[in-house]
Formats: C-alpha cells, sequence, structure tokens
C-alpha cells in the first residue's frame, strides 16, 4: 500500500496516473477534432481550437516552482497535488456534461477544453515530482518508460472510445465515460500512500514520514532556472526542439482533416485508428527500448525526425496523387516515428536538467514543447488555405531541421556545466 516498499507497485501506479491525463488528450486531439470536422466546423475553428485548448499544457511551468515550495508532507510530497489535480479535472468533467449542448459553439467548447487540460496538466508536474520523490535513480529509466506508454495507451484508448461514443451516442456520453475513468484513477491515487505513517486524507491520522523536504524560495529557484535555461547548449536544445514541435503540432491538425474532409473517412473510424496506431507505436518502443539506450536518445531523435522529414517531403511531392491508402501507412509509420521522437526528446532533456531544480527546469522544457505545438497549429490555422502539399512541405521542413540539430548539439556540454553548478 506504500509507493516507496513496493517496485511493482510505483509503477503500477505511475503508469495508472499518466493512464488518466492522456484522457482528455485523446478526447481533444484526436476524437474531437474529427469530430467537429464532421459536424462542419471549418479547418480555422478547428485549428483555433486545438491550439488554444493546448496552451495550459505550455503554462504548466508555472505550476512546478509552486508545487516545490507549497506542501503538505504529512500526506506525501506530491500525492496531495495529485489527488487535487484529479479531483479538479474530475470536476470539469462534471461541468461539461451539465453545461454544454449536443453540438456546442467553439467558444463554449474551447473554454472547457482548457479547463480540463488546465488540471491534466497539474497532474502532469505533480507525478513527475512524485516520480523523482518516490523511485530510486536506478530505476528512472525503466519508470519513464511505462509513464509514457501510460499516457500513449490512455490517450489513445480515450480517443478511439471517445471517437465512438461521439458518433453514437453524443458529446455528453463522451465525457461521462472519460469522467469515470478519471475517478478510477483518483481513487487509486486516494488508496496508496507515498510512505509509511502518512495521512491518506487531511482529516484521517498519521503524520510526516521521514525528513521534509522543504524547496529553496523562489528568488533561489528562478535564478538557478536561468543560470540552467540560458547555458548554449541549452538554448541550441530549446530552439531546435521547438522547430520539431512546432512541425508535428502542424501535422496533429492537418492529418484528421485531410482524412475526413477530402476522403471523407467516418470521424470515429478516423479517431480509432489513429488511436490504435499511437497505441501500438507506443507499446513497440516500450519492448524495444533497450535498442534506444545502445542507439543513444539524441541519436535516437535524430534518425526519426530525419525519417519523418523524408516522409513527409515524398508526401508532398505526390499530393496530387495522394490516397487513402497511402494515408493509412503514412500514419502508422509517423506514429511510430513520433513516439521515438518524444520518448528521445524526453530523455535528452532530463540529461540537461540541473539536479537542484531538476523538476521545475524539466517543467520549462516540457512546457515550452507544448506551447510550440500550440504554436504550430496555430500557423496551421492560418496557412490552411495554402494546399495541402505545401503544408506538409513545411512540416517536414520543421523536422528535418529539427534532426540536423540534435546532430550537431551535444548534452554533455550542459552536463559538465551542471557539474560546475553543483
Amino acid at each position: 500500500m506504500f509507493l516507496t516498499q513496493s517496485r511493482s507497485l510505483r509503477f503500477a501506479c505511475l503508469t495508472t496516473f499518466y493512464v488518466g491525463q492522456g484522457i482528455p488528450l485523446g478526447l481533444f486531439n484526436l476524437a474531437l477534432p474529427a469530430w467537429m470536422a464532421e459536424q462542419g466546423y471549418s479547418a480555422p475553428e478547428i485549428a483555433g481550437f486545438l491550439a488554444i485548448a493546448a496552451l495550459p499544457w505550455a503554462f504548466k511551468l508555472f505550476s512546478g516552482p509552486f508545487m516545490d515550495r507549497f506542501r503538505f508532507p504529512a500526506m506525501g510530497q506530491r500525492r496531495p497535488w495529485v489527488l487535487g489535480a484529479l479531483l479538479g479535472l474530475l470536476l470539469t468533467y462534471a461541468l461539461g456534461i451539465t453545461f454544454l449542448q449536443e453540438r456546442p459553439e467553439v467558444l463554449s467548447l474551447t473554454i472547457f477544453a482548457i479547463l480540463a487540460n488546465s488540471f491534466a496538466a497539474m497532474q502532469d508536474v505533480a507525478v513527475d515530482g512524485l516520480a523523482i520523490g518516490i523511485v530510486p535513480e536506478q530505476e528512472r529509466g525503466r519508470a519513464n518508460s511505462f509513464m509514457a506508454f501510460g499516457q500513449v495507451a490512455g490517450a489513445s484508448a480515450s480517443g478511439g472510445v471517445s471517437g465512438w461514443l461521439l458518433k453514437d451516442y453524443g458529446l455528453n456520453t463522451a465525457l461521462t465515460a472519460a469522467a469515470c475513468v478519471v475517478l478510477l484513477v483518483w481513487l487509486t491515487a486516494l488508496a496508496f500512500r507515498e510512505r509509511p505513517g502518512e495521512r491518506m486524507l487531511p482529516w484521517t491520522a498519521g503524520a510526516t514520514a521521514g525528513t521534509a523536504v522543504v524547496s529553496e524560495k523562489m528568488f533561489s529557484i528562478f535564478g538557478g532556472l536561468v543560470r540552467a535555461l540560458t547555458r548554449p547548449t541549452s538554448l541550441g536544445f530549446i530552439a531546435v526542439s521547438a522547430i520539431g514541435w512546432a512541425g508535428y503540432g502542424m501535422s496533429t491538425v492537418f492529418v484528421p482533416i485531410v482524412a475526413v474532409q477530402r476522403f471523407e473517412v467516418a470521424s470515429e473510424l478516423y479517431a480509432q485508428f489513429a488511436a490504435y496506431s499511437s497505441g501500438g507505436a507506443a507499446l513497440a518502443v516500450l519492448l524495444i527500448s533497450p535498442i534506444i539506450d545502445r542507439i543513444g536518445v539524441r541519436e535516437t531523435v535524430t534518425l526519426s525526425c530525419a525519417a519523418i522529414a523524408v516522409l513527409m517531403f515524398a508526401a508532398a511531392l505526390l499530393e496530387p496523387a495522394w490516397q487513402l491508402d497511402m494515408l493509412v501507412v503514412g500514419l502508422v509509420v509517423t506514429s511510430l516515428l513520433s513516439q521515438f521522437f518524444f520518448v528521445g526528446f524526453i530523455a535528452t532533456h532530463m540529461n540537461l536538467t540541473w539536479p537542484q531544480i531538476a523538476a521545475t527546469q524539466f517543467a520549462v522544457y516540457m512546457a515550452l514543447s507544448n506551447l510550440c505545438q500550440s504554436g504550430g497549429i496555430a500557423v496551421y490555422g492560418i496557412m490552411a488555405d495554402w494546399g495541402d502539399g505545401l503544408l506538409v512541405a513545411i512540416s517536414a521542413t520543421c523536422f528535418a531541421i529539427c534532426a540536423l540539430g540534435y546532430h550537431l548539439l551535444d548534452p554533455k556540454h550542459q552536463q559538465q556545466a551542471r557539474l560546475g553548478a553543483c
């Protein structure tokens, strides 16, 4: 019942928590865009919805220092924040079920998505902090593989099931199903405590277990953060990663629009296929993760981005001859390559973090990736009339630049600076 005492329990709970935060990702990134396209929302409306709805993930960097500074250690170092974020997400779904119409205005749907993603992003930061506190260093690589798989599995299942429910039963039913899953995840967080002797709830018996971790003052945290982020190596990785994530953001919006509006694929079929592709890709990467360790995480990003760029440039040249089976094959292959990009990106930026500000610095890296992904989606909305082939070529160029940047940069320079700062 205590996470610090069982590796299997740690892995199971962390995976479950990431499944929970994958539920809104699947709903908003996979199922709803296809459903909106089928319902007649315009491409700029869909792109605007996706771009704005994803913004809380970009601004989650503000949660990190706040969670580091304010804690209730009698219930665990991070568990109270996990419980609170999940409860907020559950209440948001309840509000959506109560007030959203079956075909809501874009503004109403966007506000709901912003609120839900805010709590999901807060949960993400809290769970990352929880993992740092309860997972021994020698287990963190494997734990991160399970956590990444949990998020993709949750998003894939959510996207597939939500696409079907939206089509056959409506928006309220899809939100109700999502809320039920989040409730189960919340009950999991409630049942298991970090360390023996801690309270289950604020009013139950228990006390702080071990030594409570007290963070530095806010000014010290932000001072170290500025020094770490402004290192030349860190700035270089931020720049090339931003370009890569912008290209990825563009691809996430034009693929469902092309599938539904150009090839007339039913929205629920697209959502289910995209979900299965993403889930299968995450499982494949989890099974062959030892290969990533041998190749190197930076090299994994280089190779995956280069492969995506080549595939997209070829697709752009063949745009007049596009067929549905080509889109299907391309979606499967890019899902696998994108998962390699995601895992390699996370591991590379973990290597860039300084231990004394690891949670805050890592949250900033992740938030910037989400912000750039939203920027890519917004760019697509502006360029929606430029033609599918040109948009694919622009996305391919972003991946090519990212691949070149990761090939040239070396995180060892940041690690050397880190050792000197500690």
